[in-house]
């Protein structure tokens, strides 16, 4: 399943993360990046001038947009490189 694409994979993905969403389903919007986390995921929020700020689970607002980026080390084998 999804564990198995994340973990094979590492696909990059953003994803809303909304409190009030997590809390209605039974967790906290953190732990949506705390799982991700353990696939070597790094978290970076959209600032308004386009440019992208690393962040931590602990530092989501209540509603947030987050691109999660597999740390490079983790992918060294999907990353392709470029023809000479």
């Amino acid at each position: 399943g999804a564990s198995n694409t994340l973990h094979r994979f590492k696909p990059d993905l953003i994803v809303e993360v909304q409190d009030s969403t997590a809390n209605a389903a039974g967790y906290e919007a953190r732990d949506i990046l705390e799982y991700l986390a353990q696939f070597g995921y790094h978290f970076y929020r959209f600032e308004r001038n386009g440019k992208t700020l690393r962040i931590d689970p602990a530092s989501l607002g209540s509603v947030q947009n987050v691109l999660c980026v597999a740390a490079p080390n983790e992918r060294e084998g999907s990353i392709k490189k470029p023809i000479d």
